[in-house]
């Protein structure tokens, strides 16, 4: 990249992982001699439920704390509760820090979520008691005659793609297309069928 051209942008604010850069065009363009440039183009959340108090300035979901819990939604039907509403990572704090953010704070969010699961059954709070759980979605999925995939399918695609990587000398070869995914995970139903039991 030698003889390249580019700006220097400074950070501007108090140091923090929340500092910005300042586009100032009247500096001087330097010339930098390296061997790799990395471009970030960065990440922002996107409102993916009209209902979720959403930041658009920011690309957050608004939390009232940084446990993740989410605000009050903006259109509640009557009787839901926001207090069993997370979100974590870039959708939370905005896109900065690196993968180890991303990750302690998907950690810190679970044990919330384990913690509040943990008090409201220890109170009988009927939002966690009275919930119908999986069964109603399942009984939707099988009325449309959809296949959903199980833990134990999922199993079947993780086999496969450490085997093929163990070809490879990999620890895993990643399936890259929905198809070859449900494949491998419905290969014993697909076995079956053929009568390769």
């Amino acid at each position: 990249m030698k003889g390249s051209s580019d700006f220097t942008l400074p950070l501007q604010g108090p140091i923090s992982d929340r500092q910005t850069v300042m586009v100032d065009s009247d500096r001087p363009t330097e010339f930098l001699d390296c061997g790799l440039v990395v471009r970030s183009i960065g990440y922002r959340s996107v409102q993916i439920d009209s209902d979720l108090p959403f930041d658009q300035a920011r690309g957050v979901i608004h939390s009232i704390d940084s446990h993740g819990h989410v605000a009050e939604p903006l259109h509640r039907p009557v009787g839901a509760d926001a207090s069993l509403l997370y979100c974590t990572g870039w959708a939370k704090r905005g896109a900065v820090g690196v993968i180890v953010d991303t990750a302690m704070d998907a950690r810190e969010t679970g044990r919330t979520v384990l913690h509040d699961l943990a008090e409201a059954e220890l109170h009988a709070d009927p939002r966690v008691t009275q919930k119908p759980g999986l069964q109603p979605i399942l009984s939707i999925l099988r009325e449309r005659d959809v296949r959903s995939v199980s833990f134990a399918d999922w199993e079947r695609v993780d086999a496969v793609e450490r085997s093929i990587g163990k070809q490879l000398g990999k620890p895993r070869e990643k399936l890259r297309s929905v198809e070859s995914m449900l494949s491998a995970a419905f290969s014993e139903v697909q076995r079956h069928r053929n009568g390769q039991t």
